[in-house]
């Protein structure tokens, strides 16, 4: 399916973002279960496993958001909202951080420009 119109810059940027942490949570949770596998310690792998589950979704909101499906952006702002949630009740230093730009992100998602690609008339 080809898109009359180019992709802007700020849906490219969120979609990065998307594969970003998506990838981000699945090479922590690979790396975490062969480190898990070498130290002898398995009794960590099922929350790692668990984790690289979590990261599935990323990828697949990430690409229905760049392929500008309805059902990408909702999820997108779905999962930003949740990260946000998730980072207020727990907060640290990676929290903070991860709040405040899955916030930009949130918000630059709701912008009207970005709403446009996805509610058409």
């Amino acid at each position: 399916m080809t898109q009359s119109s180019p992709i802007p810059w700020n849906i490219r940027i969120l979609y990065w973002f998307g594969f970003a942490l998506g990838a981000t949570y699945l090479i922590y949770a690979v790396v975490s279960i062969i480190l898990s596998f070498l130290d002898r310690t398995y009794g960590d792998i099922g929350g790692y496993a668990l984790l690289l589950l979590y990261s599935l979704p990323f990828f697949i909101i990430a690409t229905g958001f760049k392929n500008r499906r309805r059902w990408g952006w909702y999820g997108y702002e779905l999962i930003m909202a949740l990260i946000i949630i998730y980072c207020l009740i727990k907060p640290d230093t990676y929290g903070i951080i991860l709040a405040i730009l899955s916030a930009l992100a949130l918000g630059t998602g709701l912008l009207p420009a970005v709403r446009e690609h996805y509610f058409r008339g």
